[in-house]
């Protein structure tokens, strides 16, 4: 029998038979069709057999009765899949009653495969265990009742309410699925956050005249058309549909009827509700179709709150293992502030992230206390394992010998290279303060040379830069320690490149010339005081733009 379908408007999903004689459409409700459309006039248009089809009139409407797009004077005939508007609703034309539905406009273009025999999701089905609104045939006659509909709507987000455990809502959803609109099988399919794919979940079969399948294959067909339309896909006679035809999951499934509903909510799509009836066709009449509609809109908010609920534990679980790490990173930099008879020194390190990747320490030996600075690979945890493994192999070389900075910097780098993985270095800096604090020997491995302030002749004294980072080449050797003699009144500054390349909001790096103005500027000052100044002209430098790089920076003065 013919038939019209709301395709979009107040009364998408609606069905309605056509008669062998004519028929009025419009807003009175004695109408043979009754359109509940605010726009539509109370006897709107007509549809009355001719010959060999039907013919549409215009009843003199207010808004006018549109056919493909086109408002029509007068009448015209109608051919399979013609489009009728009155006012929104938006009604097709199916004269051979063939089945498929699209509850979204039919005017949805989509490139579908002809065989998607190798395009399908095997989805392990388990039985119908548990019911959460089981509903006796009376209470499925009285579902046709509007206010019976939305009561269940209502019983079933009561069910929903506060749960945030997904594999719980899924049960709730697939089990309230089987008890009111009873296929024989359905599965929930979730979008996958990294791969943007639908994904297996959950699923259901009934028990008793159907045994559960090994394995339920969901046509990714039907899937993508009702991603693509954002609206539910209505099959209920497989053997007539032109998309169904060419779906082997289908036709080898033995499928008679399928819906497939995508779980949106606001702009989320977070997954499908897909269900079937095997071997023979099904109708779905408008109530279990608004039924159905409802049950989904719910379900939808509901998913979107426990992602959001799973989202909030991950994050909070990330935060407290970066609370640890930073603890146990904060634990292994030595004390800010160091001190002899000889050398006064003061050190900060400001991570860009939760957690850095310089470092900064002090370690005592037979000819005098040893400084290191250094900077590891980027910045974050990464940097920071990094870090961490080279203070480490720094500890153990220190412990074993009494090597010159030289030597302890080619044993480090032999240490890292057997671990670190191509492309991840470290840059150090080891300057050690011998005879008595007058004289300092140090040696570079790519890291910045550190500034020498003569405060007594107001000049710069130049260090000599050299050595390739740490990590890259075993066999690297590091040669003989450069040396530069101290005086009483002499400042030095070692700091990380975090410092000189922080851009302003112009994108004008800090620069060394400022590091060494300050250097100056606080020759009278404590160590303390000196990189106080220094960490507030860094701040005021970059404003409100992000910190680019970890910051590390220690002063020493000589006594």
């Amino acid at each position: 029998m013919p038939r019209l379908v709301a395709t979009d408007g107040p009364g998408r999903g609606g069905a309605w038979p056509l008669p062998d004689h004519a028929i009025v459409l419009g807003r009175d409700p004695e109408n043979g069709i009754y359109v509940n459309d605010g726009r539509a006039s109370r006897h709107h248009a007509e549809l009355r057999p001719g010959d060999g089809g039907w013919v549409l009139a215009d009843c003199g409407s207010r808004n006018g009765t549109w056919h493909n797009g086109a408002r029509i004077d007068g009448s015209v005939a109608l051919r399979p899949g013609d489009r009728i508007e009155i006012g929104r609703t938006v009604l097709v034309f199916d004269p051979l009653n063939a089945g498929s539905v699209s509850l979204g406009p039919s005017d949805s273009k989509i490139e579908e495969p002809g065989d998607d025999s190798t395009s399908v999701l095997s989805v392990p089905v388990a039985g119908h265990t548990s019911a959460f609104l089981r509903l006796d045939e009376q209470s499925l006659d009285t579902a046709r009742d509007p206010l019976a509909r939305l009561q269940l709507i209502y019983t079933f987000s009561d069910r929903l309410r506060g749960c945030l455990e997904m594999e719980r809502l899924a049960g709730i959803l697939l089990d309230t699925i089987a008890d009111v609109i009873r296929p024989d099988r359905a599965a929930l399919l979730l979008r996958d956050e990294k791969s943007g794919e639908m994904v297996p979940f959950a699923s259901r079969a009934r028990t008793g005249d159907l045994a559960p399948p090994a394995g339920l294959q969901v046509s990714r067909t039907v899937v993508r058309r009702a991603l693509k339309e954002l609206s539910a896909i209505v099959i209920t006679d497989t053997s007539l549909d032109e998309m169904a035809a060419d779906s082997k999951s289908i036709l080898f499934g033995r499928i008679g009827s399928v819906v497939c509903v995508p779980l949106v909510s606001g702009e989320d799509v977070h997954g499908v509700l897909y269900m079937d009836v095997i071997s023979r066709p099904r109708d779905f009449p408008r109530h279990t179709l608004e039924l159905l509609g409802g049950i989904a809109s719910q379900a939808a908010m509901a998913l979107g709150n426990c992602l959001h609920h799973r989202r909030e534990l991950a994050s909070r679980d990330v935060r407290m293992q970066l609370d640890v790490a930073n603890r146990i990173h904060d634990a292994l930099l030595p004390l800010e502030h160091f001190e002899t008879e000889t050398v006064e020194a003061h050190a900060f390190s400001h991570p860009s992230a939760r957690i850095g990747g310089d470092y900064h320490g002090v370690f005592p030996t037979p000819a005098g206390p040893l400084f290191a600075i250094s900077d590891g690979t980027g910045h974050g945890i990464g940097a920071a394992m990094i870090m961490t493994t080279a203070r480490a192999y720094l500890k153990a070389v220190l412990s074993c010998t009494d090597l010159p900075p030289a030597g302890i910097m080619s044993s480090l780098n032999s240490l890292l290279c057997e671990d670190l993985e191509p492309g991840l270095f470290v840059s150090s800096l080891l300057m050690r303060i011998e005879d008595g604090g007058r004289r300092l020997s140090y040696v570079m491995a790519g890291h910045e040379p550190p500034l020498l302030y003569r405060a007594a002749e107001d000049r710069f004294i130049e260090l000599e830069t050299g050595g390739l980072v740490l990590g890259l080449s075993p066999g690297q050797f590091y040669g003989d320690a450069e040396s530069v003699e101290l005086r009483p009144g002499d400042r030095l500054l070692l700091y990380t490149d975090g410092a000189t390349e922080q851009v302003n909001a112009a994108g004008e790096e800090f620069g060394i010339d400022r590091l060494r103005n300050a250097l100056r500027e606080c020759a009278m000052r404590t160590p303390r005081e000196t990189l106080d100044r220094i960490a507030d002209m860094i701040d005021g430098w970059r404003g409100e733009i992000e910190q680019g790089d970890d910051v590390t920076a220690m002063v020493i003065a000589v006594r």
